[in-house]
């Protein structure tokens, strides 16, 4: 071999252990920050809670998509907000007659409308609402459990089966 080649050779293995060192390295700091990452308990989300005005879904979004990819129904519980984060529950407060509902978040307002929140009509005629079209709110966030727990004064949501009678009287 030329002396040159060994010269070469003897830098490439050099290089080569350098990098391992350094992969290693890279390895066990990885490790170090995956681990912490692991054990750190998670901060509870604080409350929000905002006021503002509500509105009501127009008749025309039906069918259509939302921000987060949802088709949008007026009988869902759903709302377009701008000031939380898509896929958010809340508690929304009809601050007039102190009804409430609980909706999702899965839209986006027009970023230049002054409105808290926008109401899907179901959510907005549990609120009392749909005669007066604005109302002022209180709008506060809620865990997922606690929008999946049924309301105790308010009615179940069940379907009543009348589509199964109708089909035994053919």
């Amino acid at each position: 071999m030329h002396r040159t080649s060994l010269h070469i050779q003897r830098k490439l293995q050099s290089i080569t252990q350098l990098g391992l060192v350094g992969l290693m390295w890279f390895a066990v700091l990885m490790g170090t920050v995956c681990v912490n990452a692991q054990t750190k308990p998670s901060k509870p989300k604080a409350k929000k809670i905002l006021t503002g005005t509500a509105s009501f879904y127009s008749q025309r979004f039906e069918g259509k998509k939302t921000a987060n990819g949802e088709i949008f129904r007026q009988n869902k519980r759903t709302a377009a907000c701008n000031k939380l984060p898509l896929g958010s529950y809340v508690r929304v407060t009809n601050l007039r007659n102190k009804k409430s509902v609980k909706v999702k978040i899965n839209d986006r307002l027009h970023r230049k409308s002054s409105r808290l929140i926008d109401l899907s009509k179901s959510a907005a005629g549990e609120l009392g609402m749909m005669k007066l079209g604005l109302v002022k709110v209180r709008v506060e966030t809620i865990s997922a459990a606690e929008f999946r727990k049924q309301d105790k004064n308010k009615p179940s949501r069940k379907k009543s089966g009348s589509r199964n009678r109708k089909k035994r009287q053919r």
